[in-house]
């Protein structure tokens, strides 16, 4: 497990309030812009036959009608077994993290188009003691995750049935996306939620990237400058002065107390604009 990880957001209220309230949101994959986000393969027929093959070895005596009815009988609770694992998708919530803080692609996939903001957490705080408990690095591969082996165990009542393996299936995506270095926080209902946020260290740090700028939907309410602490490619200290709406104004300011607010020196002269 890595020492920190990244969360990419673009700049809106809902995020800057999770922000100040030491909270993630946790959505459905519907909402990402992977279709194939946490789905995983069956193979019905493969299933089927483990259980029409127990059913048999357990009925040896019976005559092939009494053991064609209770095959049929099988094959009926075995599609409606693999219509509630199938819909496993619809019980989890997700949330999104990254190892690598300074990509070009995330900044502009999940940052607003690098309008948006970088943060921070260290997983080696106590506190986030709770969160690590939930968090999973995601598998890249070729192929969706087949949970095709562990439903034939599910139903040939196979001592090797691990019920935490269907976690897999929701880790894994197409290598493809192997460059965004992923971590997931899930999060498994028995029944389906909405979407909603959950609790969170507070940052560790806080980056902005190149074309932040003041939303001019909704008015900010307090006027701070922010001195901004050195990082590993400033030349120098740097202050950013922009209007911060006052319920963020003590959480910058405990950051950047902390020297933990980071701006990168490339970034600065832009944030103006």
């Amino acid at each position: 497990m890595p020492k920190h990880i990244y969360r990419y957001q673009p700049d809106s209220e809902n995020r800057r309030k999770s922000l100040a309230n030491d909270k993630v949101w946790l959505c459905s994959p519907d909402q990402y812009n992977d279709p194939y986000d946490c789905e995983f393969r069956v193979s019905d027929a493969s299933v089927e036959t483990a259980a029409h093959k127990r059913l048999a070895a357990s009925f040896k005596a019976a005559n092939q009608q009494m053991l064609a009815v209770g095959c049929s009988k099988a094959s009926e609770l075995v599609q409606n077994a693999l219509s509630k694992i199938r819909g496993w998708r619809q019980l989890v919530k997700v949330c999104c993290f990254s190892e690598d803080p300074n990509s070009m692609l995330m900044w502009g996939h999940y940052a607003g188009n690098h309008r948006g903001f970088c943060i921070e957490y260290d997983l080696e705080d106590p506190k986030a003691d709770q969160f690590r408990t939930k968090l999973y690095p995601v598998v890249y591969s070729d192929k969706l995750y087949d949970l095709t082996p562990w439903a034939e165990s599910l139903v040939n009542g196979s001592l090797a049935f691990n019920p935490e393996l269907p976690t897999l299936g929701l880790i894994h995506k197409f290598n493809g996306w192997e460059y965004e270095r992923e971590w997931r926080v899930l999060s498994v209902s028995t029944d389906v939620k909405s979407d909603h946020d959950w609790p969170a260290p507070t940052p560790q740090g806080f980056s902005l990237d190149r074309r932040w700028r003041r939303p001019t939907s909704k008015p900010f309410g307090t006027s701070v400058n922010l001195e901004v602490s050195r990082c590993s490619r400033c030349t120098e200290p740097k202050t950013h002065s922009n209007c911060f709406p006052r319920h963020l104004v003590k959480k910058c300011e405990d950051i950047v107390s902390r020297n933990f607010f980071h701006l990168a020196a490339d970034h600065v002269p832009s944030l103006g604009r």
